[in-house]
Parts: C-alpha cells; sequence; structure tokens
C-alpha cells in the first residue's frame, strides 16, 4: 500500500444524503408501532417536527442567500428522530423549539449539510431535556391512547430506565422488551423493531458496521465489567441496559451519521467506542436516566481527533524505511 485511502468529502456527502433518505424510511416502523402503543399523536408529533425541520431549512437558506436542496432530507430526519426519543404526550411547542435550535444551531450555524460537528437531534434532545425536563421526562403508560391536543393529562408511569438508575431491575418479560411494551421514548424502546430496521439497512448497505458493533461492545463492556447493581444476573441486566435505555436505537440511527463521525475505519471504531464508554457513564453518573444522546455528543467533540491520530500514526507507520521524497505517504484530504 503506497498511500492511505480515504473517502473524498464529496463521496461522503454524496453517501451521507443516500443514507438519510434510507434511514428516514427505516424509522417509520418505528413510528407505525408507536401509533399502535398511543394512538395517532406520534404520527401527528412526527408531521410537526418534519414542517418545522423544512421551514427552518428555508429560513436559514433564505438568511444564507442560497437555494434550498429539495433533495437533502438530513433535516427531516434529524426532527424525526428527534421525536422518537420524547415521549408521547410532550407539548408540540417543545418539539418545536427543539427541532428549530436542532436545525438552525445544530446545523446551519456551523455551515449546513455538509459541516456540522454535532448531531442535530443528540443536540436537540439536550436543549429539550435541559429547558422542559417534567415534559421531556414524564411518560404515559402503553397501549393508552392520548388526545391530540397541545396539553395531555395522563398518569405517568416509572421507566425501566429510572429503576435502573434508581438501582433495581426492571421486572419486565421479554417479549414486552422486544415489542417496547413499556413505558419510554416513543420510538425507541421497541427493540425488536430496531433491530429489524437494522438489519435492513445493514442489507442494503447503509450500516456502518463499524461504529454501530463498537458502540454495542462499549455499552456491553461497561455493563459486564462494571455492572451498576450488583447480586443480579448480568446477561440480564446487560439486557436491559441495551434495550430499555435507547442504547439500541442510538446504535442503528445517532452513531451512524456520515458528518459527524470519523471517515477512516480505525477511527470509527474508537469513535464507537468512546460514544459507547460515555453513554453508558452518563448513564451510571447523569442527571438523567437516558444517556444515549449524550454519549454521541461527547463521541462528536473528538471525532476529528481521532481521525487526524489514525491519519498521523498510520502514515508514520507507512514512511518507516522510506526515504524523504521517494514514496513518502500522503492522504488524499
Amino acid at each position: 500500500m503506497s498511500h492511505l485511502k480515504i473517502i473524498s468529502y464529496a463521496d461522503l456527502y454524496s453517501r451521507a444524503r443516500a443514507n438519510a433518505r434510507a434511514r428516514l424510511a427505516a424509522v417509520c416502523p418505528l413510528l407505525v408501532m408507536a401509533v399502535y402503543l398511543y394512538g395517532p399523536r406520534p404520527l401527528v408529533l412526527a408531521a410537526v417536527a418534519a414542517v418545522t425541520a423544512v421551514l427552518c431549512d428555508l429560513l436559514a437558506c433564505a438568511m444564507r442567500r442560497r437555494s434550498w436542496d429539495r433533495g437533502d432530507v438530513s433535516s427531516i430526519l434529524f426532527g424525526v428522530l428527534l421525536v422518537c426519543l420524547l415521549p408521547a404526550s410532550v407539548p408540540y411547542h417543545v418539539v418545536v423549539v427543539s427541532v428549530a435550535t436542532a436545525i438552525l444551531v445544530g446545523k446551519h450555524l456551523f455551515g449546513g449539510a455538509e459541516s456540522y460537528p454535532f448531531h442535530p437531534a443528540a443536540l436537540g434532545y439536550l436543549i429539550a431535556v435541559i429547558s422542559w425536563p417534567v415534559q421531556v421526562l414524564s411518560f404515559p403508560a402503553p397501549l393508552t391512547p392520548l388526545p391530540l391536543g397541545n396539553t395531555v393529562y395522563f398518569t405517568a408511569v416509572n421507566t425501566p430506565a429510572e429503576t435502573l438508575k434508581l438501582g433495581g431491575l426492571p421486572n419486565i418479560g421479554g417479549i414486552h422488551v422486544l415489542l417496547g411494551d413499556f413505558a419510554g421514548p416513543l420510538g425507541a424502546c421497541a427493540a425488536i423493531v430496531v433491530l429489524a430496521c437494522g438489519l435492513t439497512l445493514a442489507a442494503v448497505r447503509r450500516f456502518d458496521l463499524a461504529g454501530g458493533l463498537s458502540f454495542a461492545v462499549g455499552c456491553t463492556a461497561v455493563c459486564w465489567l462494571v455492572p451498576r447493581i450488583a447480586g443480579v444476573d448480568r446477561v440480564d441486566l446487560l439486557t436491559m441496559e441495551l434495550m430499555v435505555c435507547g442504547l439500541a436505537f442510538g446504535a442503528v440511527f445517532l452513531i451512524q451519521d456520515e458528518i459527524t463521525a470519523p471517515r477512516t475505519l480505525p477511527a470509527r471504531v474508537l469513535y464507537g467506542l468512546v460514544a459507547g464508554v460515555f453513554a453508558m457513564g452518563y448513564q451510571y453518573y447523569g442527571s438523567y436516566p437516558y444517556g444515549v444522546c449524550f454519549g454521541v455528543l461527547c463521541a462528536n467533540a473528538v471525532s476529528g481527533f481521532l481521525e487526524h491520530a489514525d491519519i498521523a500514526v498510520r502514515s508514520r507507520i507507512l514512511n518507516v524505511g522510506k526515504k524523504p521524497g521517494k514514496g513518502a505517504v500522503g492522504n488524499d484530504r
């Protein structure tokens, strides 16, 4: 090998656009499952998020004096992913403000679809949970049809993630875990649907195995080596940690974003591990029971460093024994 093979930015952007369309299609079954559990309200929330995202795109393009790219569905994807991380009872204004922040600040403030450093959906969730913690962390029981109004009155129930946070092991049957038949984010709980979406994306080559699997390995390693509940079966605990806290959803939809991830394979593996470790660390010691978005944002912060460090190390290895100017290794950045 005479030089490092790194995907060009033009090819990266083209791949990101195609993958965004695939992920937007893949997330639809999660919304269908949410409609089954809570009635049509999740679908309305997703529609509000999508419309808000498009309007923010149009506003940002007008302010930057650029034409709107109709083929770029990333903003719609970010809005729908953000809704999947929220409860089905969340007020519409929370969705509008958090999606608008995600698109205008998280995406366009840093240059648009080709250069945002932090995942906009994860950033939008951070804004929502800090600004409206009661609305974002209060969950209705599943199989409870919710009204379509902005204000929803319901009896909030404890989620399995909160039970883990308090040091207990949730008492949920396996079939309920797979179907997402427990209180939690409206689109991130149905484990069997999330995994089916991941397998479908992998089958059509729209899934980065390096990032997704390394994220799962990082989460698994922390849970197995440093369990937060002593005296319980580690397999049961691991299943709960991965399935009921939104980590599987993060591995399939959040960690996969090409723009915020490194371009080189070794760096993407480290990137996924960092995200998994930080996600579990936040679930253990953070203020909120769901840590996947915080783990993704922490990994986003070191993504560029991991890529450049990987390039520097491998370039030095390949240049060992070569005279300057004769076969020196470069990269196609």
